[in-house]
């Protein structure tokens, strides 16, 4: 879609999610699709999968069966900056040279991420091992001589060559993941929010729309101070962070190691700004049982991941009524349990809205760091408190058989289910209603313009 003129591409998403809605007969009418500030070039992550083909190395979006056909090095998308066709071309000219045959030999995909102003690359490789690694020490000298700034770099190890960009199953004993230069933590800051996360784990590919999608979810959720959070699939914080100061107290899960132990460092981050902490939730937390807990290491993906892979699934956008199936982009991928890192010390962070000088002051979240499992909301998870509210924002596969049935149990007063795709919508909105829930309001936001893809907020409430 991303030739379409922008208005006739989000009027084709709003009639297609129109007839979506109605084919599969769900309660409620979805709002207009809220437009993305940036149409075009808004990607922040993205990647290229590479392929040897002689003496020249592609870089290409699509499969290597074209190899032969095609001449052309790399494949540009109007979705992505011009810095990332600025780094990919760079790249793909040095890949090619004999000087740097041996990366471009067992190099699977080159994948940037960051945002706007600053860029980080990673080199996902079949082999790691100290002659590669010089090389790529080489090359990321070059790198760091370009007129765009590319603040960082890093190897990752994937044997498996999986379809996947950042895959998860790779042997336990080897060095994984390894940094070449630069930070070793992403930036962001959303409203005044600052946030910190691992190269490896999720975050929004479009920048331009995260701070939308926060507003958006605070309107939906109309927090009140006496109500309480608890945020799943929490990652490095996003949502925990912003609503923090609107809440009683915040409680968060994710099943990802590097996003949790970000979550929690960004407590401290903003903790920085100083204030006065509200009543601590420590009493009320249950330490992870390590019987539950695996420890991968670094791993790379975390439960809400929106990965990049060849995966199809069915999408909103319509020609006539009929609905079409798009390559998903992004995707997203489950993680199993990772170790529960000790939890921060209270943090304070401040929050400044509407008028110049108003400060929102709040006890920072608590993190906990789980698969979320039936077993582990029913038998680990602190019990629901009084006034509780639900935000889950689970993988594009959906959550675990049962989960929504356990999280119904809980009577929150209200949830927002977050979905990165419309293949879930219908199981996961029966699952709700027979749990006592109704829809309130559907909120769709054009997350990935150019694609059939939508973000869509569901609103609901314990009927009366």
């Amino acid at each position: 879609m991303a030739h379409l003129d922008y208005s006739l591409e989000l009027q084709i998403k709003d009639q297609g999610l129109m007839a979506f809605w109605k084919q599969h007969r769900l309660p409620g009418s979805p709002e207009q699709v809220i437009r993305s500030p940036k149409a075009r070039g808004y990607r922040t992550t993205s990647k290229r999968k590479g392929f040897l083909y002689g003496s020249t190395l592609y870089l290409l979006l699509g499969d290597k069966a074209a190899l032969p056909k095609n001449r052309q090095y790399f494949t540009a998308s109007p979705l992505e900056p011009k810095e990332h066709e600025i780094i990919y071309r760079f790249l793909q000219q040095k890949l090619s040279e004999p000087a740097f045959r041996l990366i471009a030999g067992h190099l699977n995909y080159l994948i940037i991420r960051g945002g706007y102003t600053e860029q980080a690359v990673i080199f996902n490789v079949d082999l790691l091992n100290g002659p590669l690694v010089r090389k790529l020490k080489l090359l990321s000298a070059h790198l760091q001589k370009l007129p765009i700034a590319v603040t960082a770099a890093f190897v990752y190890l994937d044997p498996s060559q999986s379809d996947y960009y950042l895959e998860s199953k790779r042997p336990a004993e080897t060095l994984n993941f390894k940094k070449l230069f630069g930070p070793d933590q992403l930036m962001a800051t959303y409203h005044d929010c600052r946030y910190q996360f691992h190269p490896t784990s999720f975050s929004q590919i479009n920048e331009s729309m995260v701070e939308t999608m926060l507003t958006r979810a605070r309107e939906l959720l109309a927090p009140a101070p006496d109500q309480s959070l608890l945020d799943l699939y929490c990652g490095y914080g996003l949502f925990s962070h912003y609503l923090a100061p609107d809440y009683r107290q915040v409680l968060a899960v994710d099943g990802e190691g590097p996003s949790i132990r970000a979550a929690e460092a960004n407590s401290r981050l903003n903790q920085k700004r100083g204030g006065q902490a509200k009543p601590s939730l420590q009493n009320n937390l249950h330490s992870c049982d390590p019987a539950n807990v695996t420890d991968h290491g670094a791993t790379p993906q975390r439960s809400n991941n929106h990965g990049i892979s060849g995966h199809r699934v069915p999408q909103v956008a319509a020609s006539g009524t009929a609905m079409r199936t798009y390559a998903r982009e992004p995707d997203r991928s489950p993680q199993d349990v990772v170790p529960c890192d000790r939890l921060p010390a209270n943090g304070i962070r401040s929050r400044k809205e509407g008028q110049k000088g108003t400060d929102y002051l709040a006890t920072a979240p608590k993190f906990l760091a789980h698969r979320i499992t039936v077993g582990y909301l029913e038998k680990t998870l602190p019990p629901p408190v009084s006034n509780e509210v639900i935000l889950l924002d689970p993988p594009r596969q959906g959550t675990l058989p049962g989960v929504i049935a356990a999280l119904a149990r809980r009577r929150p007063q209200k949830a927002l289910h977050i979905f990165c795709g419309v293949d879930q919508i219908p199981p996961s909105l029966k699952e709700w209603q027979a749990g006592g829930y109704q829809v309130r309001r559907i909120a769709p936001l054009d997350m990935f313009p150019g694609s059939a893809n939508l973000e869509i907020m569901i609103l609901l409430e314990a009927k009366a």
